[in-house]
Order: C-alpha cells, then sequence, then structure tokens
C-alpha cells in the first residue's frame, strides 16, 4: 500500500508472466510490526506451507527483526529455491539496490553545486538496512567537505507521511534545529516535508533545500520538482525473478546481485536547469571510459534499446504488442537520422498517440528516449550538434504524453477511491454476510478485481473456514457447497486449482484475526489492497457483533419468557393452593357448621324439651289435683310463660334461618335473669342465689336472645350439679377497653 510495495510487486507480476509463472502473493506486512493493525497481519506468512510452492521470493519483511528470527523464518521453506530482496543472509541469494553511487552523488551535488553547509536527515527505521547504509554514506561524504551531521539533527521515522510531520516538529519544535537542507531517507517522507515546512513559512529552496529517495511520480509533480535518487525497484523484483528462475532450472546462481541507483536533479534543492527541457543523469551514468559511439552504428544501437527496454517492462505486453513497439521504433529511427524535429513529433503523434490504446507504451517510448539521449551525449561534437535538437523534441514529446496519462491515471484513481468509499459505505451498513458477495459483485469489474474470494474461520483455533463469498469473473456464486474445509488449504481445491496466481490478505482488527481473502493478482493500485482490507474486516467484524447482540438479545428474550412461564407456573400453583385452602376453609367451616347446626338442633330440643315438660307437668297436675282457683291460676301462668318461651325460641330460629338482625331493647337486665333462673330452676335440687348489689343496670338487648343464653347456661349449671347445690348469679357494672 505505498510506493515501494507497488513498483516491487509491479516488477515481479510482468516478469512472472514474461516466463508464465503463477504468481501468489502473501501480503502479511513487516514481521513482528509492533503496530498493532499490522501485526496481526503476519499471522498469514504461517498459513503458507513449502510443499504448496516451487519457489520463493522474499520481500523486505525483515526490516525490524532480528537475524536470529529471520533465520527462523526462512528455515520454514528449506529445500525449495528462496531469493531475498534487499538484505543478504549467508547461503540464500539476494537481490539488493546500491543506495552508495547515487545517494553519494546526491550529497556531493547538495555541497558542491548548492552550497549546502548545515544538515538535517530524516531516516527510516534504526534496524532498516537500506537507511542504515544510507546514514553511513551521507556521513562518509559529508566528512570528505569536513562537514559533520549532529545526532540531533537526524531522526528515525518510518517511511511515512506521518512519520515525517513527527520528524519536522521534533526538529524545529522540541529540539530547535536550525538547519538549511533536509535529506529525508525516502521521496514520500520529502513530499510531506516540504509540505510541512512551507506551512510554517520556510521557502524552499531559498530557506530550507529539501531531497528524497526513490524517484516516484509524486517527486517529479512536487512543487517544487524534488530532487532525489532514482531507486530501480520494478527492475529489483524482477532480477531477482531471473534468479529464481535459474534456480528452477538447476543453474548457479550469484550470491548477491547488485543494482544501482542514479542521482535526479531538481528544483528543490536550488539547482535551475540551464536547458529544462533536457533530461538531467548523474555523473555515473556516463561511462567516460568507453569509446565514443558513432552514427554509423546507430540502427543496431537503437535496435538494441528496444530489445532492452522490452525486456526490463513492468507492463503486461504480448508478442503482437512487442512487434508493434519494434517496427514503429525502427521507422523512427531511421526519421531521426533524415528529418528535423517537428516531422519526428508528428509521426509520433499520428502513429502512437492518435489512439489512446497505446497508452501501455508511453513508458517504453520514454525509456527508449531515455537510451538514445544518453547515446547522443556521448557522440563527437559535430553528430551531438546534428542530432541533439531531434532528440530532445523526440524526449519531449513522449514526456508530454506519457505524463498526461498520468493525469489520466491519477482521474482514474480518484474515481477507485470514490467507488471504494460509495462501497465501503455499502459494506458498513450491510451486517449480513450472505450479502457482501452481491456488494462486491456491483463494484467488482470496475475495480479491477473480477476475481474475489473472502474466507471466514468458524472455530477458536482457526483450523477450520468457510468460503463467505466467490465472485468468479465479476459473478458473484454460490458458496454454499464450500462452507467448511481446513484453513491450511488457504481455498477448497476446486477454486485455488483454478486460480494460482492471487493475493491473499488478512482480514483482522486490533486484537483478532478473523479471516482473509483472495483478489487476482495485478498491476493494482496500493490503496485497493488497503482499502478492501478495512472494509471487508469492518463489514464481517460489524456482522459478527450485531449476531452476537441479536443471539444474546434473543437468549435474554428467550430467558425472560422461561422466567415468566416459570412465574405463571408459580403463581398458578399458588393459586391452587389458595382456592384448595379456601376449599379446605369451606369445608371446615361446612362441618362446623353442622356441628354448630347439631348443637343448635340439641339446645332447641333441649329447651323445648324444657317447655314441653312444664306444661306436660302443670297439665298432670291440674288433671289430679282438685285444687283452688289461685292454685290453679299459678299453674295457668306457668304454662303461659312456658308458651311464651317457646313462641320466643321460635321467634330465634326464623331470625337466625333468614339471616336478621336481633331486636334490641333498653330494660332492666336483673328481673330478667332472675325470672329465667326461678323458671328453669323450679322443682330441681338447685337454689339460686342472686348478688345484685343494689345496683340495677339498663342493657340495650334483644330479651329473648339473652333469656335463651341464660338458659343453656343454667341448664349447664344444674347438669353440672347432679346432685343439687347452689347457683349463684351476680351482676356488676365494669369498664372495658374498646
Amino acid at each position: 500500500n505505498n510506493w515501494f510495495g507497488e513498483a516491487l510487486l509491479k516488477g515481479a507480476i510482468a516478469r512472472c508472466r514474461t516466463y508464465q509463472y503463477e504468481l501468489f502473493v502473501v501480503d502479511g506486512g513487516t514481521l513482528e510490526n509492533t503496530y498493532e493493525w499490522e501485526y496481526q497481519r503476519n499471522k498469514l506468512y504461517t498459513m503458507i506451507e513449502k510443499d504448496s510452492i516451487d519457489a520463493l521470493l522474499v520481500a523486505n519483511v525483515f526490516g525490524i527483526v532480528s537475524q536470529t528470527a529471520a533465520y527462523q523464518f526462512l528455515a520454514r521453506y528449506s529445500g525449495i529455491p528462496v531469493v531475498t530482496l534487499c538484505e543478504k543472509f549467508p547461503g540464500i541469494p539476494a537481490v539488493r539496490i546500491d543506495n552508495a553511487r547515487g545517494f553519494r552523488d546526491l550529497v556531493r551535488h547538495l555541497v558542491e553545486v548548492c552550497g549546502a553547509k548545515s544538515f538535517a536527515a530524516i531516516t527510516g527505521p534504526a534496524n532498516n538496512f537500506d537507511s542504515n547504509e544510507r546514514l553511513k554514506v551521507m556521513r562518509e561524504v559529508l566528512g570528505h567537505y569536513n562537514l559533520t551531521l549532529d545526532p540531533e539533527a537526524v531522526i528515525c521515522a518510518d517511511f511515512s507521511d506521518q512519520g515525517a510531520k513527527l520528524g519536522i516538529e521534533v526538529l524545529l519544535d522540541e529540539r530547535r534545529r536550525k538547519f538549511d537542507t533536509l535529506v529525508c531517507f525516502n521521496d514520500q517522507m520529502a513530499v510531506r516535508a516540504m509540505d510541512e515546512l512551507i506551512r510554517r513559512g520556510f521557502d524552499i529552496p531559498n530557506d530550507i533545500k529539501v531531497t528524497g529517495f526513490d524517484n516516484t511520480y509524486d517527486s517529479l509533480y512536487a512543487n517544487p520538482p524534488l530532487t532525489t535518487v532514482h531507486n530501480p525497484v520494478e527492475e529489483l523484483s524482477m532480477t531477482a525473478v531471473d534468479v529464481l528462475r535459474d534456480l528452477l532450472h538447476g543453474k548457479a546462481a550469484e550470491e548477491l546481485t547488485v543494482l544501482h541507483t542514479r542521482f535526479v536533479p531538481r528544483l528543490s534543492c536550488g539547482e535551475a536547469y540551464v536547458n529544462i527541457t533536457a533530461p538531467r543523469f548523474s555523473p555515473s551514468v556516463l561511462d567516460e571510459s568507453a569509446v565514443a559511439p558513432t552514427l554509423t552504428g546507430f540502427p543496431e544501437a537503437a535496435l538494441g534499446w528496444a530489445e532492452k527496454v522490452l525486456l526490463q517492462s513492468t507492463v503486461e505486453i504480448g508478442e503482437r504488442q512487442k512487434n508493434w513497439f519494434r517496427e514503429v521504433w525502427k521507422t523512427a529511427a531511421h526519421k531521426l537520422l533524415s528529418e528535423a524535429g517537428p516531422q519526428l513529433h508528428q509521426f509520433f503523434v499520428k502513429t502512437v498517440f492518435a489512439d489512446r490504446k497505446n497508452e501501455w507504451s508511453a513508458e517504453l517510448w520514454v525509456a527508449v528516449a531515455d537510451e538514445l539521449y544518453l547515446y547522443t551525449l556521448q557522440l563527437s561534437a559535430e553528430d551531438r550538434e546534428r542530432l541533439l535538437p531531434t532528440v530532445l523534441c523526440l524526449h519531449n514529446t513522449v514526456r508530454m504524453y506519457r505524463n498526461s496519462y498520468f493525469v489520466n491515471s491519477l482521474l482514474q484513481l480518484h474515481s477507485l477511491q470514490r467507488l471504494l468509499f460509495i462501497m465501503g459505505e455499502t459494506l458498513a451498513s450491510l451486517f449480513d454476510l450472505d450479502k457482501v458477495g452481491e456488494v462486491l459483485e456491483q463494484y467488482a469489474v470496475q475495480l479491477g478485481i473480477p476475481t474475489c474470494f473472502v474466507v471466514g474461520f468458524t472455530d477458536a483455533s482457526r483450523t477450520r473456514a468457510r468460503l463467505i463469498v466467490c465472485v468468479e469473473e465479476g459473478r458473484n456464486r454460490d458458496v454454499t457447497r464450500f462452507r467448511d474445509f481446513p484453513s491450511r488449504a488457504l481455498l477448497p481445491k476446486p477454486l485455488l486449482d483454478k486460480y494460482p496466481s492471487l493475493t491473499m490478505n488478512s482480514l483482522h482488527v486490533r486484537e483478532e484475526v478473523f479471516g482473509y481473502f483472495f483478489i487476482n493478482t495485478g498491476d493494482h493500485p496500493g490503496i485497493l489492497y488497503e482499502s478492501l482490507r478495512h472494509q471487508l474486516s469492518t463489514a464481517i467484524k460489524g456482522t459478527q457483533l450485531v449476531s452476537t447482540v441479536n443471539r444474546y438479545s434473543a437468549g435474554l428474550e428467550q430467558m425472560v419468557q422461561e422466567r415468566t412461564e416459570e412465574l405463571r407456573t408459580v403463581n398458578q400453583e399458588l393459586t391452587n393452593q389458595i382456592e384448595r385452602r379456601e376449599q379446605a376453609e369451606k369445608e371446615l367451616l361446612k362441618q362446623k357448621n353442622l356441628e354448630s347446626l347439631s348443637l343448635l338442633a340439641g339446645g332447641i330440643a333441649h329447651d323445648f324439651n324444657n317447655i314441653l315438660t312444664v306444661l306436660s307437668g302443670n297439665l298432670s297436675l291440674l288433671k289430679e289435683t282438685d285444687a283452688d282457683a289461685a292454685y290453679r291460676r299459678n299453674r295457668y301462668e306457668l304454662m303461659r310463660k312456658a308458651v311464651a318461651n317457646a313462641k320466643a325460641l321460635t321467634y330465634q330460629l326464623l331470625t337466625f334461618a333468614k339471616g336478621g338482625m336481633p331486636v334490641k331493647k333498653t330494660m332492666l337486665i336483673e328481673p330478667l335473669i332472675e325470672e329465667t333462673a326461678k323458671f328453669i330452676l323450679h322443682g330441681s335440687r338447685i337454689k339460686p342465689e342472686f348478688d345484685f348489689s343494689g345496683e340495677t343496670l339498663s342493657v340495650d338487648m334483644d330479651h329473648h336472645q339473652i333469656s335463651q343464653v341464660m338458659n343453656n347456661v343454667i341448664l349447664n349449671a344444674v347438669q353440672a350439679m347432679p346432685n343439687g347445690g347452689s347457683l349463684v348469679f351476680r351482676v356488676r357494672h365494669e369498664q372495658t377497653p374498646e
């Protein structure tokens, strides 16, 4: 996802296509990167088995690890051809770039031509091989001119935009350093540093001169254009594939192949061009010891340049295109010797650049024009004077069109970023794994990824996986038959056999890796890899979180339902218990009522028996005795009272049966007690005694019911004293609490 990575992959892809090799790319980041988002990507490397590949090309993944860790990583692939880039390990062929030559020319130029006196540097990581080599060269060259690089003026960064901004802040705000020249160890940091310095009010290059390293497009179009060192990154990976090819064919390979850098001066260091239209090359590019060429050998040399450019090209070129390029260049070379610049310009416009389908060849024409310019510089003065105007015209023509194509590519990149943004918004609000494939299908062809597979782990140990998305030829395919397979297989075998050239990237958040995805290996812009990684990771993790919330919600709802059902059951049981208790109480009350009724019936029978006894006894006396009228009246009065008592008892029974209220009257209670006692005890062996204390009491009462109560109490006393005795009746007035 940076210029170096893009260029490296571009060169490897181009060379693999030349040899018809299948290139499987694993984008697992720098080993042991402490940045948590990058650290998770390292897990991809553990999934690649040496039995599944024929050879291994290891890019710059060892930038911050120890030699021991690097050896442990490489040991897993012993037995197959391995080539490393940038760093050399004993016994393993390596291809790397010589930082010294071009960088040495840059520092010399700053001192000798630009008059630099005080330096500051923003380097790469402290344990990065390339960064350390550049820093060593810089100190050596400055020492040659009796200049020093103060350690306080050196900032270790990470080759990123943010690293450059922080570096400027430390130099100017914290350490208060003053310097007239800032050397950045890559173009990305240099461009960002220039922006920050300009924002702070510095004039570039009058106040501070700024240089970079890599010669990216950004350096060419920066304002002012950035002085830099050309870094042959694409050639680096192409050469590495060449070495692998030799190893695969059993040929011996050089332990170390070194590619050279070259200095590219521009306006950011203060040197203005004498002829701004002429390309500039460092002195080291020209071989001064070689025999000067002549125009006689020009046609043959021109054809050689064409083959060299085609061989080094990172553009995918078919045989038909190669033959077209050779024929056009052959014709142009002949015209170059016989026609002026304007005529050659028109030839290229009509033959090459009028058809936008020939955009692919723009870089080839710039490369062959550079070769032509170098050749022209080495001609004799007479031949050079004759040929140089036409060569410069050709050089400007091809660069002009190349630049217009570059601007167009920037517009296309902007469109790509817009598409990625729209797709990202859609994925972020999806929350449905089954629909991720439908979204990718909408944008796959426009994004240049007609092939895309998304895989998710299905267990905590990451040993099993399922296919979430399968996009083939831009169409979303059914994935139900690939719901389970071992993650070490990377993909189901039918898909892996069908698509051996893929680029693999991880799906992760800061603390968790939950899958990976593949897209077709190709010359994609770096932003595509990073955007897809973050968008797919966000979409899948978001879906998982929503699923978890829904699952917990459903579980909570189920729990509530279960608890509610339990409460309903308990409540029903309690209700049943209450009903059973009420029923039991009713039964008990009924039983008590029956007992009470039995007692009532007994009492009534007893009372009526007493009444009937009085009536029967008095009637017998009246019948058997011939008493006087007074005696008879007394007996009749006793019989009348007995009948009255019977009437009162009947009244009470009716009141009880109807649930009526007693009929109360205010009356003296003593006479009622005395009358009732004498009536009941008459003719018995029990003598009543009355203790009323001379106090009469008026009471609100139903005298029939009170009389009945007294009857029952007296009868109970009579039954308790079969041998006779005294029954005492006392009446007192007592004050009781409410």
